[in-house]
């Protein structure tokens, strides 16, 4: 045991003393890279860091043990939380958190803090949510992940002057024209990935027309069998700058590229069962075509 003037420092905690001393901007970048509700908790060590964890620029929440309390835990850190730039937050509910927690007024909160990444996934058993207009209305906004329980309603002017990076990952979709208005809010955004549910997300027909779009991944999973001929809807892509695209697609939609896009380069179709003749002309300006048939994979370069 040392002395260091009249205070008695244990060895075991000098590390603990000397972390404590760094200053704010340290204490955060070690902060950032501790999962969200664990840099919360470092509130209890000490009257030094009651406060430290208030500033951080990124906010992840994941529940790993899908409680039902942790939905308010989050409520509580987002209000408490006082940074003037919320960088990125990240968001995941489990299937046991209650659907009444307001991640709208999370959202508004981000929003109004320039967010610049927004990852939200409910996966909760309630109804989908929709969130404010605010979301669809970011000017800092880069990039945006929807999942599962989410509601896109875009009933209203759009816009997203920064946005780059887009997944809509089982989402559901109030109309058609919804999706188009997010789509069209978008004027620089370069990839996108959908992931449609097998229950249904409300939409027949999905069209991707994105004059930016370099990179479409879709994915729509089912049961063909299951399909009547008048559930049967289509897929459109109008996208000139469109250089690389992954199609997989169970439900036996009908596809159609417009002849303006030849810039395609990389091209992975797992099954299109009604490609039309735009769909073929268009993919002989591509570079690389992987077509997967049955178990093998054919490459045609």
């Amino acid at each position: 045991m040392e002395t260091m003037g009249l205070v008695r420092i244990v060895p075991e905690t000098q590390g603990c003393l000397r972390i404590c001393d760094l200053p704010d901007d340290l204490l955060l970048r070690i902060l950032i890279l501790v999962p969200g509700k664990d840099a919360v908790a470092t509130a209890i060590l000490s009257k030094r860091w009651r406060y430290i964890w208030q500033m951080l620029p990124k906010l992840a929440f994941k529940d790993d043990r899908y409680s039902e309390s942790f939905g308010w835990f989050i409520d509580k850190s987002m209000q408490l939380h006082k940074a003037p730039l919320l960088i990125s937050l990240v968001v995941e509910l489990g299937e046991h958190c209650p659907a009444d927690v307001d991640v709208r007024k999370w959202v508004d909160k981000a929003v109004n803090h320039s967010v610049r990444t927004l990852d939200f996934a409910l996966l909760w058993t309630g109804e989908p949510t929709s969130f404010p207009k605010s979301l669809y209305t970011c000017g800092t906004l880069v990039s945006l992940s929807l999942s599962n329980q989410i509601l896109v309603d875009v009933s209203f002017p759009a816009s997203l002057p920064s946005l780059l990076y887009l997944d809509l990952l089982n989402v559901v979709y109030k109309d058609e024209d919804s999706l188009a208005r997010l789509l069209s809010s978008s004027p620089v955004l370069r990839e996108l990935d959908v992931q449609r549910r097998d229950e249904g997300d409300n939409l027949k027909n999905f069209t991707v027309k994105v004059p930016s779009l370099e990179l479409l991944i879709y994915v729509r999973r089912g049961d063909q069998q299951e399909q009547e001929e008048d559930q049967i809807g289509s897929l459109v892509i109008d996208c000139p700058a469109l250089t690389d695209f992954s199609i997989y697609d169970d439900l036996g939609y009908y596809c159609s590229l417009t002849e303006n896009m030849l810039c395609l380069d990389e091209v992975y179709i797992s099954y299109v069962p009604n490609p039309d003749g735009k769909f073929l002309r268009c993919l002989s300006s591509a570079r690389c075509i992987r077509l997967y048939l049955s178990e093998s994979m054919v490459t045609v370069t």
